[in-house]
């Protein structure tokens, strides 16, 4: 019918109504394909995301191989996606306007994050241009900024960046697609984390001018922090082998940025502990926090909450909080009757490290 009405003067003017034929054709198929998984991809943003792109791929192809790409059913394409990447089942039953914005980021930070099955770099690359067609469809994009940014400021502080180039392809494309406004966040942070690579360098030259030896492994990632997705932490005591160490970058960034003050993000900061005291020998991946608390127990077998808040000058509800996982783990246990920690929990109660972890 198409292929008629091309070769008569003015005859897909006549057809116009085709157009939006086909758009509620497309965003009724979504619609009913998304249906088909509602109940998994509220927890699954791959298979959420890879199944929009399998109605896309559809329906693209028929608007290329059969429609010869004609504006008015380019058109319909792009309405008929719009409408049900934005508003299908998965995103009513969440009734969350957040949900398309957010599974896009995650799925950009599954991609983008090291693991086991890393992509090639040309898979990767791929991948990353079919979220771009999503994102072309989904209707708040600044929301997908927020979540984009938080989830890369993690990435590259805690190191988990699979490459610098493929964090570095994904803004190039935004930047394309929304120009630089939308990715100056996004790319002075990448510039950060450049730079904090360069300066844990100069700090080891530093150290080693100044004959100095940490006795541990310590680097500093120094980010602008009004870019960063942070709030500034609270101050506690941290443990004197760390407290050592930040007093010596400190001395070494007064002699390199005298005209620059450091704010310490420890509630950003982590770190890995080894034992030596249980039947077998752990590293323990940890907050600055919880490595103020459990480091505690280098010099004591049990303390009281009370003790712990006063030795680090953590809140009583943070130490609660990590107190509460550190016996959930049974790391720690409760000395006395078994009691749930929570809010109401005493500050006299007794926690005793577990020997036997």
């Amino acid at each position: 019918m198409y292929t008629l009405c091309n070769r008569t003067e003015n005859g897909l003017d006549k057809w116009s109504t085709l157009e939006e034929i086909l758009e509620k054709h497309i965003a009724r198929q979504g619609e009913a394909t998304l249906d088909k998984i509602v109940d998994v991809a509220a927890n699954n943003p791959k298979k959420y995301i890879s199944t929009i792109l399998k109605v896309h791929k559809r329906y693209h192809s028929l608007v290329t191989c059969s429609f010869k790409n004609e504006p008015i059913f380019v058109r319909a394409l792009n309405k008929g996606c719009a409408s049900f990447v934005n508003r299908n089942s998965v995103t009513r039953k969440t009734n969350n306007a957040s949900e398309n914005p957010k599974f896009l980021a995650q799925y950009c930070d599954q991609l983008l994050k090291k693991n086991a099955k890393n992509l090639e770099e040309n898979e990767l690359e791929e991948f990353l241009n079919q979220i771009m067609i999503v994102l072309k469809y989904v209707e708040d994009k600044d929301l997908f900024e927020n979540f984009y940014i938080k989830m890369l400021a993690k990435r590259l502080v805690k190191d988990l960046s699979v490459s610098a180039e493929a964090e570095n392809s994904m803004i190039s494309k935004l930047t394309q697609m929304y120009g630089f406004a939308y990715t100056y966040k996004l790319r002075k942070m990448l510039d950060d984390n450049r730079l904090s690579k360069n300066i844990a360098e100069e700090f080891k030259q530093y150290l080693a001018s100044e004959n100095t030896n940490l006795g541990l492994d310590f680097s500093v990632n120094v980010i602008a922090f009004i870019v960063w997705p942070f709030k500034q932490s609270p101050v506690f005591d941290i443990p004197l082998q760390l407290a050592n160490c930040r007093g010596s970058f400190n001395e070494f960034y007064r002699t390199k940025r005298p005209e620059c003050k450091l704010i310490w993000l420890l509630a950003q900061s982590h770190g890995e502990l080894s034992t030596c005291g249980f039947q077998k020998n752990y590293i323990f991946a940890a907050t600055t926090a919880q490595m103020a608390i459990l480091m505690l127990y280098n010099e004591n077998t049990e303390m009281t909450l009370q003790q712990i808040c006063d030795n680090t000058n953590l809140e009583p509800e943070i130490v609660l909080q990590i107190v509460k996982a550190l016996v959930k783990m049974e790391l720690l246990s409760i000395v006395g009757p078994k009691i749930d920690i929570d809010a109401n929990t005493p500050l006299s109660t007794v926690l005793r490290l577990n020997s036997d972890f």
